[in-house]
């Protein structure tokens, strides 16, 4: 028993939050809002921002658009473009939204639920793919990496580029980061670029935020809370930089979303 609640002690240290550095302009002890979800939503693997009271979702694999009410927690279909699949990010530009799958391709969805279809640009053997986002900085969709099919590029972050203009991924990777820079065991589960342009990528596995600047320097990284975010996969913000992560149903009873505004200067 005793080896247990030693075992038990230093798990949840490591587990608590610890900030890093310091500049980061959320809290992540004292977040704004917590919304608990509908049961539907137990595998938020993807969110993108409507309005300050609804975000667009989709469920790892259920292929479904859904709006989320984040006052409710109420969850709604919207969009069917598939009966199932591995769904680990979402995105919107204009009248399409976007979907990616774990094996990289990436789903080109219309309001009728009609669907486009783009594979990852090399041989995807070993590959899986976790995160979806707008490039703010230009007409391309930035697309996170969790595991490289090459093990020995496995020490790195990898970030690729989807061409919207185009259709099809770019041939040279978007940003390139050391792990160590960030913690070496670093797996993305999610990617979000904020209205400045800055970076941000989220591990469920290590608890860790992340915020980088165009060139792929690491900003600042904390270290999320597990009873607040026990398996954070879904992340987006608002134009005016409120800070939006979903975290799967992990070991609680519920999935959830947590809102962020940002601290006060």
């Amino acid at each position: 028993m005793m080896k247990f609640i030693v075992f038990l002690s230093l798990l949840m240290g490591t587990l608590a939050c610890t900030y890093y550095d310091h500049s980061f302009p959320y809290d992540f002890e004292n977040p704004t809002s917590t919304t608990r979800l509908e049961k539907q939503l137990k595998e938020i693997s993807g969110l993108h921002y409507k309005d300050e009271n609804t975000l667009y979702a989709v469920q790892d694999e259920v292929g479904k658009v859904f709006e989320v009410n984040l006052t409710t927690g109420k969850a709604k279909a919207i969009i069917n473009f598939r009966k199932e699949g591995d769904f680990e990010g979402l995105t919107k530009k204009g009248e399409f939204f976007y979907a990616l799958k774990s094996n990289g391709s990436i789903y080109e969805i219309d309001k009728e639920g009609e669907v486009n279809k783009f594979t990852f640009v090399s041989d995807a053997k070993g590959f899986e793919f976790e995160g979806l986002c707008l490039d703010r900085t230009g007409d391309n969709l930035l697309v996170a990496c969790k595991q490289h099919g090459k093990k020995k590029k496995d020490d790195h972050i990898w970030v690729y580029q989807f061409s919207l203009k185009e259709k099809k991924y770019k041939d040279k990777e978007f940003l390139k980061i050391l792990k160590e820079d960030v913690h070496k065991k670093f797996r993305p589960s999610g990617i979000s670029m904020d209205e400045q342009g800055t970076l941000y990528l989220i591990a469920a596995n290590t608890f860790t935020i992340a915020s980088f600047n165009s060139k792929g320097i690491l900003l600042n990284k904390a270290q999320l809370p597990y009873l607040s975010f026990p398996q954070v996969e879904g992340i987006c913000f608002a134009p005016n930089g409120v800070l939006y992560l979903s975290s799967e149903k992990g070991d609680q009873d519920k999935g959830k979303i947590i809102t962020l505004k940002k601290n006060a200067k």
